[in-house]
């Protein structure tokens, strides 16, 4: 290429602030990969390091270069950090932090100045000074090696190899154990019944056991225990026409086994007895772990037919929430009840911890947020006690009160976190049960 017009000129400085862009991603690659907190976020510094090394020595190379190929290397660098940059936007689109404002503005800024390159580099392409005239055969441009078609075969050959080989190992030792969903097995066991003074005691023991082969994280956890009166029919009478009013009744909502239709009993809304955790908030559970509580109920005598048990536990997958440290100037979260709408609940809430600069530069601050539901005027009480129930999100930091309510969406998914629960009833002996009137 000889001379200096415009349009090279124009190229060496679009060159040159890829090359600023490059240097940044060599370095948060660097951080990530020694620094990140989890696995595949090392990985993807370990990636950013090599792209980024690829794109600076492409640019000193284009700079470098005297031959009629100089614009090759150019639009090389232009292109992975097109690539890279348009990655980078694409990421933050969803948006709605200030914070990542400028990381938005500098990935498109660095790939409209390759999409600038990546034109220019067409540009000295084209108007480059043409080659000399081959003076021999095995040489067709003096300065240049000959191309061995043996070595292109055996190059194409390891590339096809490796082509399909990386997706099955990447598939086998990567995408699956990381896209294993958290699994947990509750059990709820009434003891013993035996009356204690002027009450009646039953001992109810919870147990939980991890049956997956992930760590999985319990957000919170609930159980609940409530009488229920059961009226029967005379033994004069016989089975009863189906009803459907009590038919609409059981099925009006996914109530679960605690709804039955009887036509020879009837059940009475139950009434809370007691609740309380199963776990601490944020416990996790290993592969094969189990934990187990044996809490003591007591209950009026004479006041219920049947104990009914129901446990409800928030779970997701461990390395999907990092939880992070409290709020500089605030202390470990603390449940307070917190008015969220027409309902009353005790709110808690734990900062997600981002594992990688990356992530700090390119991801939506979020957040846990566990609610006990102890006031809530649209709350059902058919055949479970209306309140207290359990609620949870993974939201974006400094969502309102109210979004603790709004269907479980992408954030709750790409955590894996669901409710696991489990019910259990025990009838009453007959000489702690109501009088036959």
């Amino acid at each position: 290429m000889t001379g200096t017009p415009w349009w090279c000129w124009c190229w060496r400085v679009a060159l040159a602030g890829l090359a600023a862009g490059a240097t940044g991603t060599l370095l948060i690659g660097l951080r990530d990969l020694f620094r990140a907190s989890d696995i595949a976020a090392r990985i993807t510094g370990g990636v950013l390091v090599l792209v980024a090394a690829l794109a600076l020595g492409a640019i000193v190379t284009a700079f470098s270069g005297r031959s009629r190929r100089q614009w090759l290397p150019g639009a090389v660098a232009a292109a992975v950090m097109l690539l890279l940059s348009l990655w980078v936007a694409v990421s933050i689109l969803s948006w709605r932090q200030v914070e990542l404002t400028a990381a938005l503005v500098v990935s498109v800024l660095i790939a409209v100045t390759a999409g600038y390159a990546l034109l220019l580099s067409q540009v000295v392409r084209t108007f480059a000074a043409a080659p000399p005239p081959a003076t021999d055969e095995g040489q067709k441009n003096p300065g240049e090696p000959p191309t061995r078609r043996g070595e292109l075969l055996g190059a194409l050959a390891t590339l096809a190899a490796a082509v399909f080989a990386l997706p099955l190992a990447w598939y086998s030792a990567h995408y699956l154990p990381t896209h294993t969903g958290p699994s947990v097995s509750i059990k709820l066991q009434f003891g013993e019944m035996t009356a204690h003074k002027t009450q009646a005691a039953v001992p109810l023991t919870i147990t939980v056991e991890n049956t997956g082969t992930v760590d999985a994280r319990m957000i919170g956890s609930l159980y609940e225990v409530s009488g229920v009166k059961v009226l029967a029919s005379p033994a004069s009478t016989g089975p009863e026409p189906l009803d459907l009013d009590r038919l609409k009744d059981m099925t009006d909502d996914n109530y679960g086994p605690g709804a039955r239709y009887s036509n020879t009993t009837h059940m009475e809304e139950p009434e809370l007895i007691q609740f309380g955790q199963v776990v601490w908030d944020q416990s996790t559970l290993l592969p094969d772990e189990t934990t187990e509580a044996t809490i003591m109920v007591f209950f009026p005598l004479r006041t219920y037919d049947v104990l009914r048990g129901g446990v409800d536990i928030a779970i997701a997958r461990d390395d999907r929430l990092p939880i992070g440290r409290p709020v500089p100037g605030e202390a470990d979260p603390v449940g307070t009840v917190t008015p969220c709408g027409p309902a009353s609940v005790v709110v808690r809430e734990w900062p997600i911890e981002t594992g990688s600069l990356l992530e700090q530069l390119t991801e939506e601050r979020r957040e846990i947020i566990r609610g006990m539901v102890i006031k809530h005027p649209d709350a059902d009480g058919s055949w479970w006690s209306g309140v207290p129930y359990l609620e949870y999100q993974v939201q974006r930091l400094r969502e309102t009160c109210e979004h603790l309510f709004a269907p479980k969406g992408e954030l709750e998914e790409e955590s894996m976190a669901g409710l696991s629960g489990a019910m259990g009833e025990i009838l009453v002996p007959a000489e702690m049960a109501p009088r036959a009137p």
